[in-house]
C-alpha cells in the first residue's frame, strides 16, 4: 500500500486538488472526463510542478491548474461559437463515428494537458508534454470509448498539444482552437504572481495592462474577440503573442480581433508613473 503524503510547495503553496469546472452539462462524455480529471491525482501534481517551473524558477506568468481552466472554458467556447458558423470540425470531417460531443472532448483535454512537459523543462516543452500525455489520456478515456475510438481521439489530443507553440503547424481547427485559446488568456490577474514574485518584464506588464478579454458574436462567419486594455502596454499581448498564436492556427479567417484602450486610466496610470 502506498503512504498518503502531504507536499507544500514553498513558491505556490501546498499542492491541494483543484475543481475543473466546465460547462459540460449537454455533454454526458465530457462530464465524466472531467470528474475523471478531478479525481486524477498525477494530472493535479503536475500542474502545480509545471507552475514551479514556470513561475519559481523562469520567473513567468501563471502556467499551473488556474490557467489550464481558463485555456479549457475559452477553448470550449470559441469551438462552440465556430462550430455555430457551419465550420466543420475535424474530427468529424476526417472520421465516421464521431460527433461533436467527442469534438468538445479533445478540445478541453489537449487544453489542460498542453503545458504538462513544463514540468520537466520549459524548452521544448510542448514535445514533453507528448509522453507524460499520453498514458493520462488514455486512462481518462477508458471506459468511454472502445479502443480505436480512443486511440483516435489520444493522437487528436496530442496533435493539440503539440501545435500550441507559436511555431507549431495546428493541421485540425482543433488544434487551432487550442493555440488560440491559450494566447486568449491575457487578462491581468495572470500576472499577479510574476508581480508578487518581483518579476517585472513586458510580458507582466503587458499582461497587466490586459483588463478583459471577451468573445462575442458578431455578423457574418467570424467570432469578435475584444480585448479591453486599461494602456497601451497591453498591444504586446495583441499584436506580439496572439497575432502569432493566430497566423497559421488554421482558424485566423473565423476571428476578428478588436482592441480597445480606456484612454481616462491610461492618462491616470501615466500621470502616476511621471517622474518630473
Amino acid at each position: 500500500m502506498s503512504e498518503m503524503s502531504d507536499i507544500e510547495v514553498k513558491g505556490i503553496g501546498e499542492i491541494e486538488d483543484f475543481e475543473i469546472n466546465i460547462p459540460c452539462k449537454h455533454n454526458p462524455k465530457l462530464r465524466e472526463v472531467i470528474e475523471k480529471v478531478n479525481s486524477n491525482e498525477e494530472l493535479q501534481t503536475l500542474w502545480v510542478v509545471q507552475n514551479v517551473n514556470a513561475v519559481d524558477r523562469k520567473g513567468y506568468s501563471d502556467h499551473g491548474p488556474v490557467h489550464m481552466q481558463v485555456v479549457a472554458n475559452i477553448g470550449l467556447k470559441l469551438g462552440r461559437m465556430i462550430f455555430e458558423k457551419d465550420v466543420e470540425p475535424s474530427l468529424t470531417e476526417n472520421y465516421s463515428g464521431f460527433d461533436e460531443e467527442d469534438v468538445e472532448v479533445v478540445i478541453v483535454l489537449a487544453s489542460l494537458l498542453h503545458d504538462v512537459g513544463m514540468s520537466i523543462h520549459r524548452y521544448h516543452h510542448e514535445k514533453n508534454s507528448l509522453f507524460l500525455a499520453k498514458d493520462i489520456v488514455d486512462e481518462l478515456l477508458e471506459g468511454i470509448y472502445d479502443v480505436k475510438k480512443r486511440t483516435v481521439i489520444r493522437s487528436e489530443v496530442l496533435h493539440a498539444v503539440y501545435s500550441h507553440r507559436s511555431n507549431g503547424e495546428p493541421l485540425t481547427v482543433e488544434a487551432g482552437i487550442v493555440r488560440v485559446a491559450d494566447a486568449l488568456d491575457m487578462e491581468k490577474g495572470r500576472s499577479k504572481i510574476t508581480f508578487e514574485n518581483g518579476s517585472v518584464d513586458i510580458h507582466s506588464v503587458s499582461s497587466a495592462a490586459v483588463d478583459e478579454v471577451i468573445l462575442q458574436e458578431s455578423e457574418g462567419e467570424q467570432v469578435e474577440v475584444v480585448v479591453k486594455m486599461n494602456n497601451s502596454a497591453g498591444i504586446f499581448q495583441v499584436t506580439g503573442l496572439l497575432k502569432k498564436k493566430l497566423e497559421s492556427s488554421g482558424i485566423q479567417s473565423y476571428i476578428n480581433v478588436k482592441a480597445e484602450i480606456d484612454t481616462q486610466e491610461e492618462t491616470r496610470i501615466l500621470e502616476e508613473l511621471d517622474m518630473n
